[in-house]
């Protein structure tokens, strides 16, 4: 699979990011290079998403906000 990096450079804030859609979202987000934060309602398992990810280039990885 070939990755553009497309969002490099960029900042995606992802909502509703604990699970499913949203979540598959910041994932593909930050393969494409964006710094992203993801945001969830306190009982989402909002801190599971990084942990689900191994994407680390470089300074960037998956941050998230609990609300």
């Amino acid at each position: 699979m070939r990755i553009d990096r497309r969002l490099e450079g960029k900042v995606a804030i992802i909502t509703g990011a604990g699970t499913g859609i949203g979540e598959a979202i910041a994932h593909k987000f930050a393969k494409e290079g964006a710094a992203v934060v993801v945001n969830g309602l306190p009982e989402d398992p909002i801190e599971d998403v990084p942990k689900k990810s191994n994407i680390v280039m470089g300074k960037r990885s998956l941050t998230w906000v609990v609300s």
